[in-house]
């Protein structure tokens, strides 16, 4: 099977900081080829791996500066939501700084990741920069539709984001400036 690159640049964004152990289980084929990138991409390994040639990547600067941001070292992680098998959204704090990673990846079945932020610091604001699927986005139909926003938060929010079928997010955020009391 020929695997597009904006397939694996696709990947690579939206699913860079998921946890192996639920990766491995993902049984979708695309998905299956997601979940082989996040294997290699990020969980226990002290390195990132990109598939494809450098130069594949250029058309997709914006997707891949997730791959350039996420460290491969973590002081906490934490398991907002998981049915195993078919859902997991997980947070990973950078070592030795206030920057919070989100993954999260689902199943073949869409659905809407809520994922409260209250285990950011709360005399913190930050912005996040969020991957996710694009609106008509699937593993079956449009798979290399993303989109990328960005968004102020605290840890009083709440993130709504809208998983595709065999698709995910990735979200980065970092702290800009203390909260106002």
């Amino acid at each position: 099977m020929m695997i597009n690159r904006k397939i694996i640049i696709a990947v690579a964004v939206l699913l860079a900081v998921i946890h192996t152990a639920f990766a491995q289980k993902n049984t979708i084929s695309r998905g299956k080829v997601r979940a082989e990138f996040t294997t290699n991409s990020l969980g226990e390994m002290f390195y990132l791996v990109a598939a494809d040639l450098p130069e594949n990547y250029k058309e997709h600067a914006d997707a891949f500066q997730f791959i350039k941001d996420v460290p491969v070292d973590w002081d906490d992680t934490k398991i907002l939501a998981a049915e195993p098998g078919d859902y997991v959204t997980i947070a990973r704090k950078e070592k030795g700084k206030s920057n919070w990673y989100i993954g999260a990846i689902t199943d073949e079945t869409e659905r809407n990741a809520v994922i409260p932020l209250s285990f950011l610091d709360k005399d913190w604001e930050y912005k996040a920069r969020i991957y996710s699927d694009a609106p008509g986005a699937g593993f079956n139909t449009n798979p290399e539709a993303y989109i990328i926003k960005e968004r102020l938060l605290n840890s009083r929010g709440t993130l709504h984001i809208r998983l595709a079928a065999g698709g995910g997010c990735a979200v980065s955020i970092v702290p800009v400036k203390p909260a106002h009391r």
